[in-house]
């Protein structure tokens, strides 16, 4: 994922931390829809996820847009 959103080697520990910090929607949407996970919920629900970090959002913004910000709700 790093790789794909053009992370600077120094940024992939923020990648891991918003990535835990944001598990519980995206477990809670995997879970909610085993086996038919749509495609664009996931990359919704990540982007968001993503864009909530001050550090990622850059990089989030070019691949996801950073337009669906209440799809989860930012935390501190």
């Amino acid at each position: 994922m790093a790789d794909e959103l053009g992370l600077p080697e120094g940024l992939v520990p923020y990648l891991g931390a918003a990535l835990k910090r944001y598990r519980d929607p995206l477990a809670k949407l995997l879970e909610n829809g085993v086996g038919k996970v749509r495609v664009d919920d996931w990359e919704r629900t990540l982007g968001a996820a993503l864009c909530c970090d001050p550090w990622i959002r850059p990089f989030a913004h070019q691949r996801f847009g950073c337009t669906n910000a209440h799809v989860v709700e930012c935390l501190p």
